[in-house]
């Protein structure tokens, strides 16, 4: 009797375990799409000022992404409305969402210190330039200094 009742308890879990509707964007997807969002919204509102201006930025980026992935607005809005019934998954979701959005930070400030590294670099070179000219010059009086134009005018 004892089994009949745990086997009957164990067929009404899995029967009632919920399984992805079939029209629902699966987590991983819905996850990837959610990171480009917040991507495409960064973009908007650090480089561009006007309100109007972002918004349909953000709606041509919107339509983009979705048309990359094969969808329409109500397809994404349904499922985002079902990842939101259920919290967990949503979750689960944001978590990844929060980690790829990280590593695009961590990615996007080591490319900022490399170029700053690279602008160092040419600055230095820029300024051997400088001082090897004006070593030259003071060596070699046969190099000009050069004159800005609007002190020539006065001379």
């Amino acid at each position: 009797m004892k089994y009949w009742i745990v086997g009957i308890g164990l067929c009404l879990l899995i029967a009632c375990a919920e399984k992805l509707p079939k029209d629902i964007i699966p987590k991983e997807k819905m996850a990837s799409i959610l990171v480009e969002f917040h991507l495409a919204e960064a973009v908007t509102e650090t480089h561009i000022r006007k309100f109007e201006q972002k918004k349909m930025l953000k709606e041509d980026l919107i339509d983009e992404i979705m048309q990359k992935n094969g969808l329409d607005r109500t397809a994404f809005m349904d499922s985002y409305s079902y990842y939101i019934d259920h919290p967990a998954e949503l979750d689960s979701i944001y978590k990844y969402v929060i980690k790829n959005l990280d590593d695009y930070l961590d990615l996007a400030e080591n490319e900022e210190y490399r170029k700053r590294n690279e602008e160092s670099k040419n600055d230095t070179v820029r300024q051997k330039r400088i001082d090897s000219m004006r070593q030259a010059r003071k060596e070699n009086q046969k190099i000009p200094a050069v004159i800005p134009p609007d002190k020539k005018k006065k001379q």
